[in-house]
């Protein structure tokens, strides 16, 4: 081989090694799994993972200074860790925080930028999500769930477009304000078992829902910080013991959505009102809600395509839920119905 072909050959093969590389750093391909110090030390320089990245019991993460990348879900589950400084991640798949109960926010991670999903679960002292500054955008979902210490949201001030919204038993969470730049649409938001939540401020520039689900609520009366919605496709109001007004809605309009009202459990809720822009839904279900006493907020609809039912509602006169579906079936329901258990001894007109 002669002298310009072998510095020819040594070029190309520097070229092709580099093309398994980062451009500023080596690329760990497959999952990696961090238990030890050990573990750590093997990623010292790596600046990329093409897998997931699963972060267990060691008490820091200095060793993961060069890491910009994971195009997995990044996994941190350590009863070690008390801050998540040395992580300097641009962007991940997917953040996932769980059981990692000495720490008390996620600064360290204020360098993150992308990030799909973010699900935060189980973090028996975390009080904030300082650190979570540099996202901006959620293209999946924001999940919480059962973190007793964690108050309010601060940390996700910067975000302004989120899809989906999960927030579940976390006991003290009273304050939703940090999300108030999220605005446009999101496909679902689901609030559950939120006992210290009075309001739904920090939606409250949200303008088109995909499915709203409440359950178990026993702070939240109303759901008035939802009036900027113009457009909503699901509605289930489950179990909410002080819910008293729907009439947040009351700008929402259903008229291109074929999908479910379910409003089951709701003991204070006395009227509908607010809800006479759902117009056309595929289902509706309204049943065991003690001090309801008409459906004059359903008188907008006109499309009903599957069922009604209507039942075990004791203040609701039996006859006005009859007349109801008597009024969907002159509109062209054919679908089923089932009206029972409600007040049989009221007289209608």
């Amino acid at each position: 081989m002669s002298k310009n072909a072998t510095i020819l050959a040594a070029v190309l093969l520097t070229v092709l090694t580099g093309c398994l590389n980062d451009s500023d750093g080596d690329v760990h391909q497959g999952d990696v799994f961090v238990t030890t110090a050990e573990d750590l030390a093997e990623l010292r320089g790596i600046r990329g993972i093409e897998g997931d990245l699963w972060i267990g019991s060691v008490d820091n993460l200095n060793d993961l200074d060069a890491l910009r990348w994971v195009d997995g879900t990044v996994q941190i589950t350590s009863t070690s860790l008390t801050s998540l400084d040395g992580l300097r991640l641009d962007r991940v798949h997917e953040l996932f925080v769980f059981q990692s109960n000495r720490l008390t926010d996620l600064r360290g991670l204020e360098s993150l930028e992308q990030v799909d999903t973010i699900t935060i679960h189980q973090n028996d002292n975390l009080i904030s999500l300082d650190g979570l500054t540099g996202v901006t955008t959620i293209p999946g979902e924001l999940e919480l769930t059962e973190n007793p210490q964690l108050a309010a949201l601060s940390g996700l001030e910067n975000v302004h477009t989120l899809d989906r919204l999960s927030v579940s038993l976390n006991e003290g969470l009273s304050d939703l304000t940090a999300l108030s730049g999220v605005s446009g649409h999101v496909s679902r938001i689901s609030i559950d078992r939120s006992p210290s939540l009075t309001s739904l401020r920090g939606l409250h520039v949200v303008d088109t829902v995909g499915s709203l689900m409440v359950q178990r609520t026993t702070s939240l009366t109303n759901l008035d910080a939802l009036s900027n919605v113009k457009e909503l496709s699901n509605l289930m109001l489950f179990d909410n013991d002080v819910l008293n007004s729907v009439d947040g809605l009351s700008g929402a309009d259903s008229s291109n959505a074929f999908n479910a009202v379910a409003i089951e459990g709701n003991p204070a809720l006395a009227n509908l009102d607010g809800l006479e822009g759902l117009t056309r839904v595929a289902q509706v279900t309204i049943t065991d809600n003690a001090t309801l006493s008409n459906l004059d907020g359903l008188q907008g609809l006109f499309e009903v395509v599957l069922w009604v039912v209507i039942r075990d509602n004791p203040a609701l006169p039996e006859c006005a839920a009859q007349q109801f579906v008597d009024h969907l079936r002159s509109l062209g329901f054919i679908g089923s119905d089932d009206i029972a258990n409600n007040d049989t001894s009221a007289v209608c007109n």
